[in-house]
């Protein structure tokens, strides 16, 4: 089955998500994937809102995708700028996020309430 998912991450200027964003191609390229990176610098200043979008493929890609498989949100806009990019079967049917930033900054996992959900272990 061929490798192809689009990442996007998002949140204020300042947390780190350039930096999260480089290393993830990074390790990437290191694994032998190809990559193709845009950084989304709408706001110079601390605060304000900041993204990159990352392909990653085991084919050579030479253009970014539309549809998000992957939204790591660091802030509640960053979910309301990209929710309509969402590719995911999972916004589509209950037009909640899986995953969002809780005030702490620490991720919090929003699973589905099915048996394996439950079993699953939670941070």
């Amino acid at each position: 089955m061929p490798i192809d998912i689009n990442i996007l991450i998002g949140g204020a200027a300042g947390q780190g998500i350039q930096t999260v964003g480089d290393l993830l191609v990074q390790v990437c390229r290191k694994s032998g994937l190809h990559v193709f990176a845009v950084n989304g610098y709408e706001s110079r200043i601390r605060g304000g809102h900041s993204n990159v979008q990352v392909r990653i493929s085991d084919q050579p890609v030479k253009a970014p995708c539309r549809p998000v498989h992957l939204l790591l949100a660091m802030t509640d806009e960053t979910i309301d700028r990209h929710r309509d990019r969402l590719a995911a079967l999972w916004w589509r049917m209950t037009r909640k996020p899986l995953l969002t930033a809780t005030r702490t900054g620490f991720p919090s996992l929003k699973w589905p309430k099915t048996p394996a959900a439950k079993s699953w272990p939670t941070p």
